[in-house]
């Protein structure tokens, strides 16, 4: 299996194998043209039957195998979850490696998860893993995501409002399993940090790198062009080692073309009607 997401290079080392499990690592913010043709290359030659990352990410290799008329690896299945997959983006990577996509739902609240089928309809709760409810919005079809988790017995979540939400299909799935179909999840759709190299990278794995740091209470990444980044965040304690290991964990994820700066406690940008986004992209 080819994974191309969470892995974060160390001594520009863009490839990692783990031969134990038989998992080959790919770097998901270093994909530009160069890379894209390296890492499709490494996939043939190693056999690669399946592949799974971000859907941003594997976006981006599909995009080089049609411009480009690159002759893709023989995947079995393809696998993406952590982003939104739009029904186009999802159109655009089966055609470009000729191989099904398997969508995949989860929280880091683990109350509720689900994941495509083999008919690769939509998305079916997994019943045993936690109870779903679909509570009804303003729109029909569009439900809130309500979870109850059924495997933690210290503390479980009952009824939890996710904050996501789910647009519900009329159709049945052709599985024939007793499950709601959930076409899609209307939840994070984070855009990408674009740089001069071509470089195309995933802002999800952000969260997971605030979220070992408990002095921080909220932050935000905003792209003011394609050679800096400004770093808002609302934080306590010792704010200069904070940031000398912020600055340190970015340097590992992005390209030195690109100049960061960190701004403490001197509020965030705000968008439609005070609304404070996570990542703002001025580039795009």
């Amino acid at each position: 299996m080819a994974i191309l997401r969470s892995y974060v290079p160390k001594d520009g080392k863009l490839v990692k194998k783990d031969k134990l499990r038989n998992f080959i690592y790919f770097s998901p913010f270093h994909i530009n043209d160069e890379n894209s043709a390296y890492y499709l290359n490494l996939m043939k030659e190693e056999k690669v039957k399946f592949l799974r990352g971000y859907p941003s990410s594997i976006k981006a290799l599909a995009d080089f195998i049609k411009n480009s008329n690159y002759t893709p690896p023989k995947i079995k299945g393809i696998l993406v979850a952590s982003e939104r997959l739009s029904s186009k983006d999802k159109q655009i990577i089966e055609s470009a490696f000729n191989s099904k996509v398997y969508n995949h739902y989860g929280l880091a609240d683990i109350c509720v998860m689900m994941g495509s089928c083999e008919q690769g309809m939509g998305l079916h709760n997994y019943q045993d893993y936690g109870y779903l409810e679909l509570q009804d919005n303003e729109s029909e079809n569009i439900k809130k995501i309500i979870g109850t988790n059924l495997h933690n017995y210290a503390m479980p979540l009952i009824r939890y409002n996710t904050g996501d939400l789910a647009e519900v299909s009329e159709c049945n799935c052709n599985c024939s399993r007793n499950f709601p179909v959930i076409n899609n999840i209307l939840g994070r759709n984070d855009s990408s940090i674009k740089t001069v190299e071509g470089y195309s990278i995933p802002t999800v794995n952000f969260y997971t790198m605030f979220e070992y740091y408990m002095e921080i209470e909220q932050w935000q990444i905003v792209q003011k062009s394609l050679k800096e980044i400004v770093i808002n965040i609302r934080a306590n304690g010792n704010l200069l080692e904070l940031k000398k290991n912020i600055l340190n964990d970015f340097q590992k994820r992005v390209p030195k073309s690109i100049t960061l700066s960190v701004r403490f406690n001197l509020g965030f940008v705000t968008k439609n009607e005070g609304k404070i986004p996570t990542f703002i992209n001025d580039v795009i």
